[in-house]
């Protein structure tokens, strides 16, 4: 079962930054944050908490209640429709 939400988190990773592109704002910040300027990978990693943290901003309206990063990602793999091939 773990691997299997391994996979799944990276699938929905995927979809997320690719379906939705982060404001001007936030990429401002990862180019000025010193440490994402070590590599691609890091300010892609910045990136996508950002955008975390935004879903959970989103989630806690719908909820009613306060969402932490860690319990995100059982949420959008409930959310998520994914397709094994």
């Amino acid at each position: 079962m773990e691997k299997q939400n391994v996979l799944v988190d990276l699938a929905v990773r995927e979809e997320i930054m690719e379906r939705y592109v982060v404001d001007l704002d936030a990429k401002k910040a990862t180019e000025s944050v010193s440490w994402a300027k070590f590599g691609k990978v890091s300010g892609a990693q910045f990136q996508w908490q950002l955008v975390l943290e935004t879903i959970c901003k989103q989630q806690e309206t719908e909820l009613g209640r306060k969402v932490e990063v860690k319990d995100l990602y059982q949420i959008l793999r409930d959310k998520a429709e994914i397709t094994f091939m």
